[in-house]
């Protein structure tokens, strides 16, 4: 992974000036782009991969909405999070 060093303004603070490094990305890959690589490295048609793919895309909000974790092998894992701020009542 390639990365670049950008400078940023704190938005609390605007005289606070800091350098953060920041990835830098090639291009953007698709469905389409990624089934057809799967495709080429097994015994699946590329129309296959690609159900199977978007149907993942799909189904995931909803196992997440349901308070699921996914571990996705050595992908990692997909979770929701969130903060707040604690309150005395």
């Amino acid at each position: 992974m390639k990365y670049r060093v950008v400078k940023r303004i704190n938005p609390l603070n605007t005289d606070e000036k800091k350098f953060y490094a920041a990835p830098q990305y090639m291009e953007e890959l698709t469905v389409m782009d990624l089934a057809k690589d799967i495709s080429d490295a097994c015994t699946l048609n590329v129309t296959d991969v690609e159900a199977v793919l978007t149907y993942l895309v799909r189904k995931l909000p909803q196992y997440l909405n349901n308070g699921f974790k996914i571990q996705l092998g050595n992908f990692g894992r997909v979770k929701l999070s969130f903060s707040s701020k604690g309150f005395e009542t």
